[in-house]
């Protein structure tokens, strides 16, 4: 977490993802579960090749360091649920952000709320 912190003071947004992808890639390593790392890293490859990022559009870095906060508090706590749940904010924000940022960039006439929800049923 510090580091990502550090990174926002030396206002260095590359350094700043490579520790928030190695904060999310920890958390996906402890799971156990290979197949889903495998996933969020083609879907984090794709997203970043394609630019897209929140970062100085709708949050700064510091806001996203922070929204980390919750997530790390409840692991270092021992409580998984808690997490899990922070984790789930937390994403989530990030993608409604990223949802309604297309919307407005390809100047559709969406509601960006609407089309999260529809893409994320079930999930």
């Amino acid at each position: 977490m510090t580091q990502m912190l550090d990174a926002t003071t030396a206002d260095d947004e590359t350094r700043f993802f490579q520790h928030d992808q190695r904060f999310h890639d920890l958390i996906i390593q402890a799971s156990g579960n290979h197949r889903i790392r495998e996933i969020i890293n083609r879907l984090r490859a794709s997203t970043r090749i394609l630019g897209a990022s929140t970062a100085g559009v709708d949050r700064t870095l510091v806001d996203t360091a922070h929204e980390h906060d919750p997530v790390f508090d409840a692991i270092t706590r021992g409580e998984g649920e808690a997490a899990a749940a922070a984790m789930h904010a937390h994403l989530s924000h990030t993608g409604r952000l990223l949802v309604q940022q297309n919307v407005k960039k390809l100047g559709l006439d969406l509601d960006a709320d609407e089309v999260w929800e529809r893409i994320t049923t079930s999930y």
